[in-house]
């Protein structure tokens, strides 16, 4: 009877889902935090089950998801440049999120001419990251698996996969002993852009990347993972039950920074 009422209160978040995706053909309202859990269900119940329509429900939300990126709806991102991914929804550009300076009386097309925005919309590591990791651990458990009948998609996630990954490669930078971090892109309509990410953020990105490697085995991806370890290991520590402990901000978001050392321009 559990087992029956809970794969019952399941198909009724699927339901709930598919019908929010039917409502939202061009551009969803769903944020990468609840995109991230949703998939990451579909995926569990697939596994404990080994009920085909939790992975039909995944393939569906993946598509879907890929079907409403900027890319493939033809909405430019915040530089006039059309890229693989998935914009911030409107509540965290700096219009609506700012705790550091106040925009709220300012002149939004004023402001978007000022700053040369062909648009208000933009992504980081953080975000795509909350779509990529359980699209790929998807493709994963499909691989694992050998279930043939989705080879195909496992490999269009692949593929789809790298092109994203790939288009933040100018939000990386590599320090001199090999690591490295990513920044939020510099300029964007954010409050922190050109800051240093903090780890908790960053990491989802990482665990894309790492489940990329084990999909592809291409190196590139497990020594980018590895720079990005390497980096956090002079904030990460252990505490005295063992734990592993960061600060939530890091670099110069954790020194603070003033006019003249800013690394943002909107902040």
């Amino acid at each position: 009877l559990k087992i029956v009422q809970k794969r019952s209160r399941i198909f009724k978040v699927i339901e709930k889902s598919l019908k929010t995706v039917r409502n939202q053909p061009d551009e969803t309202k769903y944020g990468g935090w609840e995109v991230q859990p949703l998939l990451s269900v579909m995926n569990s119940s697939y596994l404990l089950s080994r009920d085909p329509v939790y992975l039909d429900v995944a393939v569906a939300l993946i598509d879907y998801l890929v079907g409403i990126r900027m890319d493939s709806r033809n909405r430019m991102s915040y530089d006039g440049v059309l890229r693989p991914q998935w914009e911030r929804l409107e509540r965290y550009n700096i219009f609506s999120a700012s705790p550091y300076a106040d925009y709220t009386s300012v002149d939004t097309n004023l402001l978007m001419k000022e700053r040369g925005w062909a648009s208000l919309h933009y992504s980081d590591v953080d975000y795509d990251g909350l779509f990529l990791e359980q699209m790929l651990r998807c493709a994963q458990i499909i691989q694992e698996y050998r279930l043939a009948e989705y080879t195909e998609f496992a490999r269009r996630v692949v593929k789809d996969s790298i092109k994203v990954i790939e288009s933040h490669e100018s939000e990386w930078i590599r320090l001199e002993d090999g690591s490295g971090y990513y920044i939020f892109p510099k300029g964007c309509p954010f409050y922190l852009d050109g800051v240093e990410m903090p780890v908790d953020e960053a990491a989802i990105f990482g665990s894309a990347l790492m489940r990329l490697y084990f999909l592809t085995h291409d190196d590139k991806w497990l020594s980018r993972a590895r720079a990005m370890w390497r980096h956090w290991q002079h904030y990460v520590a252990q505490d005295a039950s063992g734990y592993i402990t960061y600060p939530y901000v890091s670099g110069l978001w954790n020194s603070g920074w003033d006019e003249r050392s800013s690394p943002s321009i909107n902040t």
